[in-house]
């Protein structure tokens, strides 16, 4: 008896298929799956924002954030960008200035936290306490609003 060489091609992707099945079904019943557990709405970007009244200069970040209970560390990614009163060249000049201090403020509030406890937080009370942090440390003017284009938690 021969056997063909794509009825073996064929079993073997039927056992992959059998087993990626098995293994999702076995981690939704042990309760270790978790999908949407990282989603989030997406800020809305204004309309009305030019350049002259945003400022997105901080760029991405990567955050390693504290471990929890994994023994795996995560890492948060944020894409952030402030908002402040429109017009003034002289605040956004101080802001370019002090860019690097932002991002430092950014990645010392995120990094003293683990991602159970920024889930539990809440996106608006992050955005109040960093909005709180960045203010203390302007000179010229102070931010509206702080939004993320990105806040994903990566494992």
């Amino acid at each position: 008896m021969r056997i063909s060489f794509n009825r073996i091609l064929g079993s073997i992707a039927f056992s992959i298929l059998i087993l990626i099945i098995a293994g999702t079904l076995a981690a939704f019943i042990l309760k270790k799956a978790d999908p949407g557990k990282g989603l989030r709405k997406k800020d809305p970007v204004p309309a009305e924002r030019t350049a002259q009244d945003s400022f997105s200069e901080l760029g991405e970040l990567r955050i390693p954030i504290k471990n929890g209970k994994q023994k795996e560390n995560s890492t948060l990614v944020l894409l952030p960008w402030l908002s402040y009163d429109p017009g003034d060249k002289a605040f956004h000049e101080e802001l370019s200035q002090k860019k690097l201090k932002i991002r430092m403020i950014f990645i010392t509030y995120f990094s003293d936290y683990t991602e159970t406890e920024l889930l539990n937080f809440g996106e608006q009370k992050i955005k109040q306490d960093l909005l709180h942090l960045i203010n203390s440390e302007l000179v010229l003017g102070k931010i509206t609003a702080v939004y993320f284009s990105e806040y994903i938690f990566l494992e």
